[in-house]
């Protein structure tokens, strides 16, 4: 659901470790790329996700504060990325005009 503004939260149930997190939010940003806008030059759709691995009776303040966190690092570290809250590791590209070759 969207928590305000252009953040949203999903959350997920029985997510195995951190490799599965990874790959769930890796498909996000990719998924949020293809967003096709109608053929506008020069816009395109990027999200940042920040994300955290919570376990059966965890606080969901504390989770929901760490989540947020990681979200503002990847933002920081150029958008267009994930972060795992933690160790905040993820995958941060340098530029989306560079992958686009201008």
């Amino acid at each position: 659901g969207r928590v305000g503004g252009d953040e949203f939260l999903i959350l997920l149930e029985d997510v195995p470790g951190p490799a599965e997190l990874a790959a769930i939010a890796e498909r996000l940003v990719q998924a949020l790329r293809g967003i096709d806008l109608g053929g506008e030059a020069g816009r395109c759709v990027t999200g940042s996700v920040g994300a955290v691995l919570c376990g059966p009776g965890s606080d969901y303040q504390a989770c929901f504060a760490q989540a947020d966190r990681a979200l503002y690092a990847a933002k920081q570290a150029g958008r267009d990325c994930w972060l795992l809250a933690g160790e905040l590791t993820g995958v941060c590209t340098a530029s989306l005009s560079a992958e686009a070759g201008a």
